[in-house]
Protein backbone atom coordinates (compact mmCIF):
# COMPACT_ATOMS: atom_id res chain seq x y z
CA UNK A 1 0.00 0.00 0.00
CA UNK A 2 3.07 2.09 0.50
CA UNK A 3 4.20 2.01 -3.20
CA UNK A 4 0.50 3.20 -4.25
CA UNK A 5 0.42 6.08 -1.64
CA UNK A 6 -2.90 4.32 -0.23
CA UNK A 7 -4.25 5.26 3.26
CA UNK A 8 -6.96 3.11 5.21
CA UNK A 9 -8.89 5.74 6.95
CA UNK A 10 -9.28 6.27 10.21
CA UNK A 11 -12.59 4.81 10.97
CA UNK A 12 -12.74 1.85 8.90
CA UNK A 13 -14.71 -1.25 10.12
CA UNK A 14 -15.20 -4.75 9.14
CA UNK A 15 -19.19 -6.06 9.71
CA UNK A 16 -21.27 -9.02 9.23
CA UNK A 17 -23.20 -9.12 5.91
CA UNK A 18 -25.87 -11.43 7.28
CA UNK A 19 -27.22 -8.93 9.58
CA UNK A 20 -26.50 -5.61 8.36
CA UNK A 21 -26.62 -6.45 4.85
CA UNK A 22 -24.25 -4.08 1.99
CA UNK A 23 -25.93 -0.61 0.80
CA UNK A 24 -25.14 -0.10 -2.32
CA UNK A 25 -26.91 1.88 -5.66
CA UNK A 26 -30.11 1.53 -4.33
CA UNK A 27 -30.00 -2.16 -3.08
CA UNK A 28 -29.26 -3.89 0.02
CA UNK A 29 -27.47 -7.18 -0.69
CA UNK A 30 -27.38 -10.37 1.82
CA UNK A 31 -26.04 -13.62 1.06
CA UNK A 32 -29.22 -15.18 0.46
CA UNK A 33 -31.22 -12.01 -1.10
CA UNK A 34 -31.20 -8.88 -2.45
CA UNK A 35 -33.83 -5.88 -1.18
CA UNK A 36 -34.57 -2.12 -2.11
CA UNK A 37 -33.25 0.61 0.35
CA UNK A 38 -35.94 1.50 2.03
CA UNK A 39 -36.12 5.66 0.40
CA UNK A 40 -36.85 3.51 -2.72
CA UNK A 41 -39.44 1.45 -1.71
CA UNK A 42 -41.50 4.49 0.27
CA UNK A 43 -41.10 6.39 -2.87
CA UNK A 44 -42.65 3.31 -4.98
CA UNK A 45 -45.37 3.09 -2.55
CA UNK A 46 -46.15 6.90 -2.72
CA UNK A 47 -46.67 6.73 -6.81
CA UNK A 48 -48.45 3.28 -6.21
CA UNK A 49 -51.41 5.07 -4.08
CA UNK A 50 -51.62 7.53 -6.35
CA UNK A 51 -51.87 5.85 -9.51
CA UNK A 52 -49.08 7.24 -10.97
CA UNK A 53 -46.38 5.49 -13.76
CA UNK A 54 -44.43 3.37 -11.69
CA UNK A 55 -42.30 1.84 -15.00
CA UNK A 56 -38.94 3.50 -13.84
CA UNK A 57 -39.63 0.81 -10.81
CA UNK A 58 -40.17 -1.96 -12.67
CA UNK A 59 -36.34 -1.75 -13.45
CA UNK A 60 -35.39 -1.88 -9.84
CA UNK A 61 -38.10 -4.72 -8.57
CA UNK A 62 -36.80 -6.86 -11.61
CA UNK A 63 -33.71 -7.30 -10.42
CA UNK A 64 -33.94 -7.66 -6.41
CA UNK A 65 -36.39 -9.49 -4.34
CA UNK A 66 -39.23 -7.52 -4.59
CA UNK A 67 -41.71 -9.62 -6.82
CA UNK A 68 -44.22 -9.69 -3.95
CA UNK A 69 -43.95 -5.67 -3.22
CA UNK A 70 -45.03 -5.37 -7.00
CA UNK A 71 -47.67 -7.93 -6.97
CA UNK A 72 -49.22 -6.50 -3.63
CA UNK A 73 -49.64 -2.64 -5.35
CA UNK A 74 -51.43 -4.02 -8.12
CA UNK A 75 -48.95 -3.32 -10.62
CA UNK A 76 -48.63 -5.02 -14.24
CA UNK A 77 -45.19 -6.47 -15.39
CA UNK A 78 -45.73 -3.59 -17.95
CA UNK A 79 -44.73 -0.98 -15.04
CA UNK A 80 -49.00 0.39 -15.33
CA UNK A 81 -51.80 -0.28 -13.65
CA UNK A 82 -53.98 -3.17 -13.98
CA UNK A 83 -57.02 -2.09 -15.91
CA UNK A 84 -55.38 0.90 -17.23
CA UNK A 85 -54.29 1.68 -20.64
CA UNK A 86 -51.45 0.15 -22.04
CA UNK A 87 -49.10 1.95 -24.78
CA UNK A 88 -49.96 -0.78 -27.02
CA UNK A 89 -53.63 -0.31 -26.94
CA UNK A 90 -53.54 3.43 -26.61
CA UNK A 91 -51.44 3.15 -30.35
CA UNK A 92 -54.27 1.59 -32.12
Amino acid sequence: MQQLHLQVKDNWQVFPLNKRGLDFVGYVFHPSYTRLRKRIKVNFKRKARRKESTLSYYGWVKHCSGKRLWAAHGVSKLGGYNGHVSKESAST
